[in-house]
């Protein structure tokens, strides 16, 4: 595959992504709307973020590659993604009812309004981490599909997730990550068919 089809293939990526922000903006008229898809995310799309967020680049690339460069000692992460899922099951029901859009808000109704700006301080430092680090995937994969220079390819990340973000609010956001969900998913299945077949089957 010659570098002009993959910088086509990237431009696609990149074109197809800010569409369905701005398609999913459409509809935002209220902050609700922007901040949680007015409540009304189908649970399809929320399953498809939930799955690419917890089998995304991070996943895939950095903790895999971690994992066989440092050892058992990665056995952690997944361990701890399972035990917040299995928390979450118990007690997803009553956060809903709550209907609070934040983690800040759902602090203060519950501990008072003086814990709004720890939680706030607190969910903020936690995805600075997060974002940055899906960023750096993304450049990562950028720069080794392509050849970009690791600058541009970053440079690239920040530009693409904020306009996701900003044109599409979270429906946007939801799903552009469905969408790569899916990606992942058959990315995947083709990647154990290739490996297999040239491993000798």
């Amino acid at each position: 595959m010659t570098t002009t089809i993959k910088i086509g293939v990237i431009l696609v990526y990149v074109g197809l992504i800010t569409a369905i922000a701005l398609y999913c903006g459409r509809g935002n008229k209220t902050f609700k709307d922007f901040a949680i898809g007015g409540a009304k995310i189908p649970w399809f799309i929320m399953a498809g973020t939930l799955f690419s967020t917890f089998c995304g680049g991070a996943t895939m690339v950095a903790y895999v590659g971690n994992f066989y460069s440092q050892g058992m000692i990665w056995i952690w992460i997944p361990i701890q993604v399972s035990l917040v899922g299995l928390i979450y099951l118990v007690i997803c029901r009553r956060i809903f009812n709550m209907r609070q859009i934040s983690t800040a808000d759902i602090m203060a109704r519950r501990y008072g309004e003086n814990t709004r700006l720890l939680s706030s301080v607190v969910v903020m430092i936690a995805e600075v981490g997060m974002v940055a680090a899906m960023m750096n995937t993304f450049a990562a994969m950028v720069t080794t599909y392509v050849g970009l220079s690791k600058g541009m390819a970053l440079a690239l990340a920040v530009v693409l997730f904020i306009a996701t973000a900003a044109l599409g609010g979270y429906k946007g956001v939801a799903t552009t990550d469905a969408l790569q969900g899916v990606i992942i998913f058959f990315g995947l299945l083709m990647g154990v068919v290739v490996f297999t077949g040239k491993a000798g089957g």
